[in-house]
């Protein structure tokens, strides 16, 4: 007898790089009917405070700017610039993916996803040195850009099976990290933004994944792993290689037409120094440890989604702010 899947939706994400974000490993909605789909995404991170200062780690879902903070200002383009390292600091980075799939056929999927990213960074005070002269302090400084993101392409190879009653679902693929965003925004001096700021990458990166399902359409447990080979870009940076891994469990209730999943689970995701021209950059990389809590709403052929990851414990490498929590939102439509 064949294996009949209910639509099943998940989200598994990996964000790190100098001071939070550049681009995910994989952001998945798994289909357990192998049907095609199209889906719209938002997803938001919010990074503040340092450990090493005891700071808290706030989540806002719109940062709180101070007075002023809107008043943007930009660092001369030959100035050396010192942060001073407040709790009011913060860097707050979003994205909207539209996302695709096709079922080529029982067995291979094929993913394609198309990001648009916006980064904000606010620093309460920043300091100046142009050469010689007196430096320059700066109250209430910001900074922001926005663009294409790096497209993904992903194709999975699927195994289904049953045992009793449950069924199984095992999911190896493979995929390639496009350089489609820019890595040349600049301030309005001309000088260009970091790399951590840029929608894109620059480089062409290897994923791989290897994902778990099983459900006795009632309970179900979920394990998905990603792992992301970084090449180097033009400007001679590389993004630190990176893991991921997440654990999920959840339970479906039955609402006459329409059901529910809440889940629960740990994320916990991992990356390698960046570089620049094969030189470790030390405020980079590190590993943290999420809860994650979600629902997926189901109605027909519709499922949204609503995520959120708080962090329990992180060790980053260098003094950089920390994970603060994350929020996913997503609404999809599967078709045969």
């Amino acid at each position: 007898m064949g294996l009949k899947y209910n639509i099943f939706f998940i989200l598994n994400l990996t964000i790190f790089s100098v001071f939070g974000c550049d681009v995910c490993n994989v952001f998945e909605y798994a289909n357990r009917q192998n049907a095609h789909y199209v889906g719209v995404f938002y997803r938001n991170r919010m990074f503040n405070g340092f450990s090493s200062l005891a700071h808290n780690h706030t989540y806002q879902p719109i940062p709180n700017y101070n007075p002023g903070a809107r008043l943007a200002h930009e660092p001369e383009s030959n100035a050396t610039t010192t942060f001073a390292q407040t709790k009011y600091d913060f860097e707050f980075y979003q994205t909207v993916e539209i996302r695709a799939n096709y079922a080529l056929s029982s067995k291979i999927n094929i993913q394609a996803i198309l990001p648009y990213n916006w980064s904000s960074v606010y620093y309460s005070q920043v300091t100046e040195f142009l050469g010689a002269t007196k430096p320059i302090v700066r109250k209430d400084t910001t900074y922001g850009t926005s663009g294409v993101g790096d497209v993904v392409l992903m194709a999975d190879y699927i195994i289904a099976k049953e045992t009793g009653f449950w069924k199984h679902l095992i999911k190896p693929g493979i995929g390639l990290k496009m350089p489609t965003g820019s890595i040349s925004k600049t301030y309005n001096t001309g000088k260009t933004l970091a790399s951590d700021l840029q929608p894109g990458t620059g480089s062409l990166d290897l994923l791989f994944r290897a994902n778990y399902l099983v459900t006795n359409d009632v309970w179900g447990f979920d394990l998905f792993t990603n792992y992301r080979i970084c090449t180097t870009n033009a400007l001679g940076y590389s993004f630190g290689n990176r893991f991921n891994i997440t654990a999920l469990a959840y339970y479906t209730f039955k609402i006459k037409k329409a059901k529910i999943l809440p889940k629960v689970g740990i994320y916990t995701e991992y990356a390698q120094n960046d570089k620049v021209r094969n030189i470790k950059l030390i405020n980079t990389g590190g590993y943290t440890y999420f809860s994650h809590f979600g629902i997926d709403f189901m109605l027909g052929n519709v499922v949204f989604q609503v995520t959120f990851q708080k962090p329990y414990f992180e060790y980053l490498y260098g003094d950089i702010p920390g994970n603060a929590g994350r929020l996913s939102l997503g609404l999809i439509y599967s078709f045969e």
